[in-house]
C-alpha cells in the first residue's frame, strides 16, 4: 500500500497558494482485479453546473486534441472494416472522439453518457447528462463500447 496524509485535492485552479483543502490519499492493489486503486476516493460533482474538468477533453485544447486523435486512430483502426450502428461512449467529456469516429466509421447513432457532458451539435449523438449506468440505456444494444480515462474517477471499478 502506498499512503501519504495529506495530499492535495483537485478543486479548480487557484490564484493564490494553499487554498485548497486535503485529504489522506491511499493506494491498493485489488487482486480480484488486478487494478491499483484508490480506496478512499473523494466524491466528485462532475453534474455541478460549475464543475471545471481536471484535464480537459479533447475539442477544448491543442493538447486534447492530440490526445483525442490519438484515441480515434486506434478505434477507428480496431472498427476498419466492420459496420457499426449504436456505439456507447461512458465518461465522454466530449462529443470529439465520437464525431472522429463518425468521420472514418459512419455510424447511426452514438450515445454519450457523461454527468458533466450537456449537449451535442451534431444529430446523430445523443447526450445523456448522468453516471453510467444510466436508465436511459437499459435494454439497448450497442455495436461497440468504449471508455477512456474514466477508471481514476469509479468509486468501485470492479
Amino acid at each position: 500500500m502506498i499512503q501519504t496524509i495529506k495530499l492535495p485535492v483537485w478543486e479548480g485552479t487557484y490564484k493564490n497558494a494553499n487554498k485548497g483543502h486535503t485529504k489522506e490519499f491511499n493506494l491498493f492493489f485489488n487482486e480480484k482485479i488486478n487494478l491499483i486503486q484508490q480506496s478512499n476516493i473523494s466524491k466528485t460533482f462532475y453534474e455541478d453546473n460549475n464543475y471545471s474538468f481536471i484535464t480537459s477533453p479533447p475539442g477544448s485544447s491543442k493538447y486534447a486534441n492530440k490526445l483525442g486523435d490519438s484515441y480515434i486512430s486506434r478505434i477507428t483502426n480496431l472498427l476498419k472494416g466492420k459496420k457499426i450502428k449504436n456505439i456507447l461512449e461512458i465518461g465522454a467529456g466530449s462529443d470529439y472522439i465520437a464525431k472522429g469516429i463518425n468521420k472514418k466509421n459512419p455510424y447511426q447513432l452514438a450515445t454519450l453518457v457523461d454527468p458533466a457532458l450537456r449537449k451535442s451539435s451534431i444529430k446523430n449523438i445523443k447526450v445523456i447528462s448522468s453516471y453510467f449506468p444510466s436508465a436511459e440505456i437499459n435494454n439497448k444494444v450497442f455495436d461497440f463500447i468504449y471508455s477512456i480515462n474514466t477508471l481514476e474517477h469509479v468509486i468501485d471499478p470492479e
